[in-house]
């Protein structure tokens, strides 16, 4: 039957199902809900907040003692951060899964490794 070496021989891989599985399952909510009407700007915003709320105190406690004093500097970085990474990422997200199916946009979300790499290439 299954060993103990043949089930972590394929827990990466299952765990990489199990991502790809959740990111299909939320596309699909996220095409429903961009249908119905609801303001894009607003989905993001809710994600961002909902994001801070679980993850916040995770990050508070768990690097409390290891992490730098926050300088304006260090604050400018991390709001920059913040807006450019998945703001605009989530925002051109929204607007592609107008115009095209979810299943488009999970693909796509698939590739994305592959044109980075292709990118990485083609500038040396």
């Amino acid at each position: 039957m299954w060993s103990a070496g043949c089930v972590e021989q394929w827990m990466p891989t299952a765990a990489m199902v199990a991502t790809n599985i959740v990111i299909a399952v939320m596309t699909a909510l996220l095409k429903q809900a961009l249908n119905q009407g609801m303001n894009r700007l607003v989905l993001i915003t809710f994600r961002q907040m909902l994001a801070t709320v679980f993850l916040g105190p995770i990050a508070y406690f768990k690097e409390r003692k290891t992490r730098p004093k926050i300088t304006a500097e260090i604050f400018a970085y991390l709001f920059l951060s913040g807006i450019l990474g998945p703001v605009l990422l989530q925002y051109t997200l929204f607007v592609g899964l107008e115009y095209t199916t979810a299943t488009f946009a999970a693909t796509f979300g698939n590739l994305l490794p592959v044109v980075t790499f292709l990118i990485s290439l083609a500038f040396g």
